[in-house]
């Protein structure tokens, strides 16, 4: 087989079959009716997560405060709107203000298992994509998805944290070199150029982790992920538009914020399979162009 990113190494022909397998494929796996499963499951999911993530921050740093309002700061760039935001802070803090410390301390083993039903979702998708059948019994699939779960929640809290150090270093520096005025404009346009290639590894993360596919070598800036990622993004601003140019709360009246959570989340389970998609016909294609000996599709430098 070729070397770890023979997956962007096909020729322009390769490109145009592996297009249209995926189309194909994408058919035969129901993408679009398991994007609303994901939908589903990430729906009740997104809050347990939420609330998980506040409690870690208060376990990892005292700026617990500060670590939320980079979180939300982080949602509000990829959110499909501002009432979509303001739906997820109150029900955040309605929660919060119904437990008291301890309990909520306590519960978090259980809003983590809650929280990793969208992330089983996920999975299944994408056993579907890679064409595994799930063997696995039930308990050791919901610890896998859990751990999952466990990994991005840490990575989550890890980056804000670092954020939020890095930002006030920033602020400090640029203070001390007479340039504070230019930090607001400068550490929000970093902070937008981070967003994609942080969005690619969350991709990578779950096409590593979430398939029970133990023969797939582990692969980063793969072409699903860095596709998956541009589908996603431009997904999210679509809907942004469209709900910013049209009067959807005339069709849905109170509902029109849960239907825009939930569309969001179903572009953003359909972006996550499509790119599985993606990367599963490459690894098909690799493991055959191995088995066979033929390098057919691939570039001479694959």
């Amino acid at each position: 087989m070729s070397s770890s990113n023979s997956f962007w190494h096909l020729s322009r022909k390769g490109w145009r079959q592996l297009l249209r397998d995926t189309g194909q494929q994408m058919a035969a796996d129901e993408v679009f009716g398991r994007s609303a499963q994901i939908a589903f499951h990430a729906f009740f999911a997104v809050f347990p997560l939420l609330l998980t993530l506040t409690t870690l921050f208060g376990y990892v740093v005292d700026e617990s405060a500060a670590l939320r309002t980079e979180l939300f700061d982080f949602l509000r760039k990829v959110a499909p709107g501002p009432d979509v935001l303001a739906l997820l802070e109150d029900t955040l803090d309605e929660i919060r203000r119904s437990k008291s410390g301890g309990k909520l301390s306590l519960g978090v083993v259980v809003t983590l298992w809650a929280a990793s039903n969208g992330m089983m979702a996920i999975a299944q998708g994408l056993n579907r994509a890679f064409g595994i059948s799930e063997e696995l019994p039930w308990w050791r699939v919901r610890l896998t998805a859990t751990g999952i779960t466990v990994v991005f929640a840490g990575l989550v809290v890890g980056g804000l944290a670092l954020l939020l150090v890095s930002g006030e270093l920033g602020r400090q520096a640029l203070e001390w070199l007479g340039l504070g005025g230019l930090f607001g404009r400068g550490w929000s346009l970093l902070q937008w150029l981070l967003l994609p290639p942080a969005v690619v590894v969350g991709f990578d993360l779950v096409y590593n982790l979430a398939p029970g596919q133990r023969h797939y070598r582990w692969r980063w800036l793969t072409p699903g992920a860095v596709l998956g990622c541009l589908l996603w993004m431009s997904a999210s601003l679509g809907l942004r538009l469209y709900l910013e140019e049209f009067a959807y709360t005339k069709a849905y009246g109170s509902l029109s914020v849960v239907i825009a959570l939930l569309s969001w989340l179903y572009l953003t389970g359909f972006a996550v399979l499509v790119g599985g998609e993606i990367n599963s016909e490459l690894w098909k294609t690799l493991c055959e162009n191995a088995a066979t000996g033929s390098d057919e599709g691939t570039s001479k430098g694959g």
